[in-house]
C-alpha cells in the first residue's frame, strides 16, 4: 500500500494544540474541584486512582501531616486547608501498595485518622489508620508518553488477538515495520527512541488506518488525511521529566 509523506499547514497545529492542552489538564481540574468542595472529614476514598484523606477538627489546628508505611514513614506529607475548612490530602500511591498504612500529625501530635475507622495496633500499642486498595481504579490509559532521551511509548487498546502496527514519519510510513506487541488481552503497547521535534502517525489496525483514540493532538494533510502527532521535547529538557503528548 502506498503512501505519502504528510505536510501540516502550521495555522492548523496551533489550533489543535490548543485543544488538546485543554482536554489534557481536564481531569487535574475535576480532582481539584472535588477536593476543594469536601465540607466534612470522613474515611479515605478514591478521587479517580488517587486516594483522598481528609481531616477537620473544631480548634484551631495549624499544620496537618501525615507519614506511610509504604516510604517508610520518611516522607511527612502536608495537608492543604480547602474553602470549607476541611485539611485535605490527595495521595498518588504506587500501585504496587495494596494497603495504605499511615499515621497523622496534628500541630506535632502524632495520632491514627480520626476519621477512618480502620485501625491496627502494633505491639507497642501505637495506633496505625488502614485503607485497603484494593478496589482503586485503574488509571486512564495514556498515549503517547514520552521520557528522557525521547523514549516514546504508544498504547491502543482493542479487542483481543488483531495485527496492530505502529505508522508514522519515523519508520517513513511503512505498514509492517513496527509491530505493537499484545502485552495483555487486547491491549497493545510499543516503545520507540524517537528524535526531537513534532512526529505523525497513525494505526495499521488489521489493515485499516486509523487515529491514535488516546491522544487528542492531531492534524490533516494537504490531501486531507487525518493523523495523529506527538512533540518530543529537546534532550536537556526531556531528560528531566516526563512529557505527555496531550493523552486524554
Amino acid at each position: 500500500m502506498a503512501r505519502l509523506k504528510y505536510r501540516f499547514p502550521p495555522v492548523i497545529l496551533c489550533l489543535l494544540l490548543g485543544a488538546a492542552s485543554t482536554a489534557a489538564a481536564s481531569d487535574s481540574y475535576l480532582e481539584a474541584i472535588e477536593v476543594a468542595t469536601v465540607s466534612s472529614a470522613a474515611a479515605p476514598r478514591f478521587v479517580g486512582s488517587k486516594v483522598l484523606l481528609t481531616y477537620e477538627t473544631p480548634h484551631r489546628v495549624r499544620l496537618v501531616g501525615a507519614r506511610f508505611a509504604h516510604e517508610e514513614f520518611r516522607v511527612f506529607h502536608t495537608y492543604s486547608r480547602n474553602q470549607k475548612g476541611v485539611f485535605v490530602l490527595l495521595l498518588e500511591v504506587p500501585r504496587e501498595v495494596e494497603t495504605l498504612q499511615y499515621r497523622l500529625s496534628v500541630d506535632g501530635i502524632w495520632m491514627n485518622d480520626p476519621a477512618n475507622p480502620e485501625t491496627r495496633v502494633d505491639a507497642v500499642g501505637t495506633a496505625f489508620s488502614l485503607f485497603s486498595l484494593q478496589a482503586r481504579p485503574e488509571p486512564p490509559l495514556e498515549s503517547p508518553l514520552v521520557g528522557p532521551e525521547g523514549l516514546a511509548t504508544f498504547v491502543f487498546r482493542s479487542h483481543p488477538g488483531r495485527r496492530v502496527y505502529l505508522v508514522g514519519d519515523f519508520n517513513n510510513w511503512d505498514p509492517f515495520w513496527d509491530r505493537m506487541p499484545e502485552v495483555r488481552p487486547g491491549l497493545y503497547r510499543l516503545s520507540l527512541q524517537l528524535t526531537p521535534g513534532s512526529h505523525f502517525y497513525l494505526y495499521s489496525v488489521d489493515g485499516q488506518d486509523i487515529q491514535d483514540p488516546l491522544n487528542l493532538r492531531n492534524a490533516r494533510s494537504t490531501e486531507g488525511n487525518p493523523v495523529s502527532m506527538l512533540v518530543v521535547p529537546p534532550e536537556d529538557e526531556g531528560n528531566f521529566f516526563l512529557y505527555q503528548t496531550g493523552a486524554r
